[in-house]
């Protein structure tokens, strides 16, 4: 096992690691949200612990540490084993709202007006009106969609998602169900052959109900399928890399971080 030398200057806000290979060291700032005492910082620094072992890094590769007044440092010794925007996403990132519908019918459009439409639609029919994001149907045209207000599945019914290439070689992102997620999946699927599904990774509220976005990825079921899924389109890398940990922060119920934060600086430093 590696050992790892950790010296830090709060003072002048610096931690070095030195590590037995070169690489690089991560450095994220973290302010709180808030007045103080809002928020303990550590109650964050442990929360963010509990994220790193969570994404399988190891202790002996980073350290979090206060260095002043509502104000956090992590620091990680990257190497090969993690790029920056997942650093980022890991110790910054909340849980989504991930969840697959049933999609019922397309929406005329001329009479969408978002987000109070919506509600009246849904309150009258106990189903959900979403609009496709900008790159799911072309630049410049987009899509109203009816959803069951159930969904089919959410990120309680994965076991894991993780970022993947399709096969023409563009970024996706392919999901693996846990039990629950299989059943609800397979039954769903082995009565609906033909119907489309559609992905959306964010709800919003209004007047106290809650309401997916926007559908990022549109599907249509033409076989019984279980235990997996693949969600592929024009999405960047960094979006994948954020919908990944996101919904693997959501399939989780307790790595919601305790306060409002802002990344108040970012930097790398060559070893």
């Amino acid at each position: 096992m590696k050992k790892m030398a950790v010296v830090c200057f709060t003072a002048g806000l610096f931690c070095l690691l030195s590590a037995s290979v070169p690489g690089e060291l991560r450095v994220l700032d973290i302010g709180v949200i808030g007045p103080d005492g809002e928020c303990p910082l550590d109650e964050l620094e442990s929360m963010i612990q509990k994220r790193l072992e969570w994404f399988g890094l190891s202790s002996e590769k980073y350290t979090v540490f206060k260095t002043r007044r509502n104000m956090l440092r992590v620091a990680f010794d990257s190497g090969d084993q993690i790029d920056g925007e997942w650093f980022r996403c890991i110790v910054t990132g909340q849980p989504n709202d991930f969840a697959v519908w049933r999609v019922l019918d397309e929406y005329d459009q001329a009479n969408y007006v978002s987000p109070s439409e919506v509600l009246t639609y849904y309150k009258h029919r106990d189903t959900f009106l979403a609009e496709t994001a900008p790159d799911i149907l072309g630049e410049d045209h987009k899509q109203v969609y009816i959803l069951d207000s159930k969904p089919i599945l959410t990120a309680g019914d994965l076991k894991t998602i993780q970022k993947i290439q399709d096969s023409q070689g563009q970024p996706g992102i392919a999901f693996i169900t846990n039990a629950t997620g299989a059943q609800k999946l397979g039954d769903f699927a082995s009565g609906n052959i033909g119907s489309q599904v559609a992905v959306t990774f964010r709800n919003y509220e209004f007047q106290g109900c809650s309401f997916p976005e926007r559908i990022v990825y549109l599907a249509t079921v033409h076989a019984p399928i279980q235990h997996s899924g693949m969600i592929t389109g024009h999405f960047s890398s960094e979006q994948i890399v954020q919908a990944v940990v996101e919904t693997k922060l959501a399939i989780r119920d307790d790595l919601t971080l305790p306060c409002l934060i802002r990344l108040t600086d970012a930097d790398i430093i060559k070893k």
